[in-house]
């Protein structure tokens, strides 16, 4: 592991994705795109194809957004192994990976986590023999790019190629063709449509899960530093998870029913990734009721054994099983119904957004990603995530990172969330959103998230009751309109901790209301 790039490397680095996917560099799309220039997305231009829709957008940052410092982490990628950064890493597992895959079978000398899949250093866009929606064009066919700067390029945000309608009818490669970047978009449509770890108790359950084998590896890196390797990429997965929900809709839809009913119609349950999430889930106090019926007791007690590391995160064979397998169109109709009925409520709450306090206290706005980097308007309401907002995720993935940190200097108190100590490992979840101060639809002012029991029962927050009336519903499958809801009442009143202080800006109501009244949205 290294510090490594600075700011024009950084910069760069987001430029030569853009550069690839669309064939331009700047944030100017109507001055420099030109649908001559030969770029992934020009050579993939027709309507079997859609994304070029998020790559035209893909926001360069500016230079004084460049971290001083970059922490990279031994990655494999055929033939080599290569430096990814954390943020890369966070980036590309569960979109582009379910979980980790490493081997120690070089340890003590070498421990090695796999990001590529094939054995091919070189990739090309697709083929027009192999493709099942024929349209690249002719003079696109012998433009290739390096597995690795590949991944780079998706990590650093571009999408890979995928059908209009999200791969439901058909994938764009066979589930073998690893040589082409195409595949990887067919495996970001697989992995989004069974995405259930972003979501809810369960994302927060696999969080909990990576980020306490990451801690078992931080601990055993003092005998030997290879396992930071291990402890890094676990830690990359976990932060996904972590990170999602920061996002409104992430909290409210719950995909795990969906997500396990898919899974059991294809015969999807026992591959490896799977069934290591499948286990993950079972060891964090996540529940079955046979595979296709969702959550029933999800964390509300948590189960860990102690110093316990699922075995089958490890994989000391040759042969990869780190993709999924399956082909969108065996999945039924009623499944893609639910699945598109999740991604709508996604999608508007989202843009919605809300006002929300954490265990800590801090009071904070959420909502989507497309609402990050947004630049106040004068004389605009702000309905964006503001900077003081960005800090507090920003101190989440920090507490937890540091939290390896001293699990590796000091050892661990008690590993096992709920037993008094634990609150000191898992203390980045007190960050995540809590309770609703206040929602534009005022149907949930007041409640609290699915994941509030979770994050009570994690830092040992006993006999903290929460009304059962006062707790957002999941949405499974359902559009909004299915949910009745009264928005005549202020729920219940936050039960967490007192207003804390973030950066020096008390976070109290005296921060929330002024900018409420402001912008005309207080009530």
């Amino acid at each position: 592991m290294s510090l490594g790039k600075n700011e024009t490397d950084y910069i760069k680095q987001f430029k030569q994705a853009k550069m690839f996917a669309v064939g331009f560099d700047s944030n100017d799309f109507e001055t420099d795109f030109k649908a001559d220039n030969i770029s992934q997305d020009t050579c993939l231009d027709d309507a079997n194809y859609r994304q070029d829709i998020h790559n035209k957008n893909l926001r360069i940052p500016e230079p004084e957004e460049a971290p001083e410092k970059i922490f990279n982490i031994p990655s494999y990628v055929y033939p080599n192994i290569s430096a990814f950064s954390m943020g890369e890493l966070t980036a590309l597992y569960g979109d582009y990976k379910m979980l980790p895959r490493c081997t120690t079978d070089s340890m003590p000398l070498l421990a090695v986590c796999f990001l590529s899949i094939g054995a091919d250093e070189y990739l090309t866009l697709t083929s027009l023999e192999q493709n099942y929606n024929p349209s690249i064009k002719s003079d696109c066919l012998n433009e290739k790019v390096t597995q690795k700067d590949y991944l780079k390029h998706l990590a650093s945000g571009i999408e890979a190629p995928h059908g209009y309608f999200g791969n439901l009818t058909s994938n764009s490669e066979r589930s073998t063709d690893y040589q082409y970047t195409a595949w990887w978009g067919d495996e970001m449509m697989r992995l989004a449509m069974v995405n259930q770890n972003h979501f809810s108790k369960t994302g927060l359950a696999v969080y909990i899960g990576l980020h306490r084998s990451a801690l078992e590896f931080a601990v055993k890196a003092k005998q030997n530093a290879q396992y930071w390797t291990l402890a890094m990429h676990y830690e990359a997965a976990a932060l996904h998870s972590l990170t999602d929900l920061f996002a409104f809709g992430h909290n409210v839809v719950d995909r795990s029913g969906t997500s396990n009913k898919i899974l059991d119609d294809t015969n999807m349950l026992n591959i490896q990734p799977v069934a290591d999430l499948m286990e993950i889930l079972h060891d964090t106090g996540i529940r079955h009721d046979g595979p296709s019926n969702g959550i029933l007791d999800g964390l509300n007690r948590v189960t860990f054994m102690e110093g316990k590391v699922v075995p089958g995160y490890l994989d000391n064979s040759v042969t990869r099983s780190d993709q999924m397998g399956y082909l969108p169109q065996v999945i039924r109709p009623y499944l893609r119904v639910r699945s598109l009925g999740e991604k709508d409520n996604h999608d508007t709450f989202n843009l919605q957004g809300a006002w929300v306090k954490n265990y800590r206290g801090d009071l904070f706005r959420i909502y989507g990603d497309g609402k990050y980097n947004m630049e106040p308007v004068p004389g605009e309401p702000v309905d964006y995530i503001d900077d003081v907002s960005k800090s507090v995720i920003s101190n989440a993935v920090t507490a937890s990172i540091q939290s390896l940190i001293n699990a590796h200097r000091y050892g661990l108190n008690a590993v096992t969330p709920g037993h008094v100590g634990a609150e000191q490992n898992f203390e980045a979840i007190a960050y995540l959103p809590y309770w609703v101060r206040y929602e534009k639809s005022h149907n949930y002012d007041g409640y609290y998230f699915q994941t509030a029991s979770v994050i009570d029962a994690v830092l040992n927050r006993t006999g903290e009751s929460h009304p059962a009336n006062c707790i957002i519903p999941p949405f499974e499958g359902v559009t909004l309109e299915n949910w009745d809801k009264d928005p005549s009442h202020y729920c219940a009143e936050y039960s967490g901790k007192p207003g804390a202080l973030l950066n020096g800006v008390s976070l109290g109501e005296d921060y929330i209301y002024p900018q409420l009244i402001d912008g005309g949205e207080h009530h």
